[in-house]
């Protein structure tokens, strides 16, 4: 029997799609400071400036190693600023966040402590500024703060900062463990690595061994609670200082441990082709975001918000980047009219 082209047509259509459809792309504004927090009426205000300039996801700092933004079982609340957690303002966020379209990641700075407080999860050789990575007991206590947050909150993903160790501990117990595991003296490791690979390796493996049982511990049991759940790391995969702080993050990518690692690329020119040659080792290339930078300036100096055109390239040149043109831009605090005007022009 011959099937005229209407019949034929009519068939194509019904039939299943072989195409996978395209994601929508992550366009992704990270809040540092605490405007997530603020009065109903900023929020709004905040998640409509949001809005016009494209952006399609807010990642609100809700652990910045000062305590708990949130109604917590498992760590103390923020000190400086208790009503934030009282009043449930995460929850709050969520709920206007998704009624303007808007996906919510919270963001947690997992190594990083910046006040006197949950000492039992420090470093006696270097107690100030950070937790102990190689500490078994900080790493469950870090797992289970976020895990708190993903089974009490309608959140859309997560997003781990800070995901290294800081520093190198050498306190008695971390000398042990290091013998245990890498079969060497710490100690004298530490003395030659800058000169000695075999030294510098072997440290570097120690490392990345804590941070990656802190990352695929979050990733099982969050996924457990929450299928679906999208991960993200905010990590620096080109630089080289990193690497003796355990950071691993093309690697947790391609072992399916974390979603989207967003390279943080603040510089007003990157070198794309460095970008380029990473992105290419990865198993997924689509896994590798860029989150740009809106300011110039960094400390001691106060940072000044770039210009809406500066910006603009900036972002037209990470979206072009990623397979299905996703991108970040930091830090909403800086996030000026004049950026949000240049930004609405973006045809997404």
């Amino acid at each position: 029997m011959k099937l005229s082209l209407g019949a034929i047509l009519l068939a194509l259509l019904a039939a299943p799609s072989l195409a996978r459809p395209s994601e929508v792309p992550t366009r992704a504004i990270f809040d540092e400071g605490m405007y997530w927090a603020s009065s109903p009426s900023e929020v709004f205000w905040t998640l409509r400036r949001v809005k016009r300039a494209g952006f399609n996801t807010y990642i609100p700092c809700v652990w910045h190693g000062q305590g708990a933004t949130w109604r917590s079982k498992v760590a103390p609340v923020w000190d400086r600023n208790p009503d934030v957690a009282a009043r449930d303002a995460l929850a709050t966020f969520i709920t206007a966040a998704h009624k303007e379209g808007i996906k919510v990641f919270p963001c947690f700075t997992l190594a990083l402590r910046q006040r006197e407080f949950l000492r039992e999860f420090t470093s006696e050789s270097r107690p100030e500024g950070v937790f102990n990575i190689q500490n078994e007991a900080f790493r469950r206590f870090a797992t289970d703060l976020v895990l708190e947050v993903v089974k009490n909150y309608d959140i859309d993903g997560i997003n781990l900062d800070y995901v290294r160790a800081g520093q190198v501990c050498y306190d008695t117990t971390c000398r042990q463990q290091y013998s245990d595991t890498q079969g060497r003296n710490l100690m004298l490791d530490l003395a030659v690595h800058k000169v000695n690979n075999v030294a510098f390796d072997s440290i570097v493996a120690w490392q990345r061994r804590a941070v990656r049982d802190l990352i695929a511990g979050i990733s099982t049991e969050a996924r457990k609670i929450r299928p679906g759940l999208v991960i993200s790391v905010d990590a620096a995969p080109w630089a080289e200082s990193v690497l003796i702080e355990g950071q691993d993050s093309l690697a947790w990518a391609d072992e399916g441990l974390v979603d989207t690692v967003m390279s943080m690329n603040y510089s007003p020119v990157i070198d794309w082709s460095l970008l380029r040659g990473l992105q290419d080792k990865m198993k997924r290339p689509e896994q590798l975001l860029i989150m740009v930078g809106n300011y110039d300036g960094e400390a001691p100096a106060k940072p000044i918000s770039r210009s809406g055109t500066a910006l603009l390239n900036l972002v037209d040149e990470a979206a072009a980047f990623h397979p299905n043109g996703s991108f970040a831009v930091y830090i909403y605090s800086l996030l000026t009219d004049e950026q949000i005007m240049k930004l609405a022009t973006r045809k997404n």
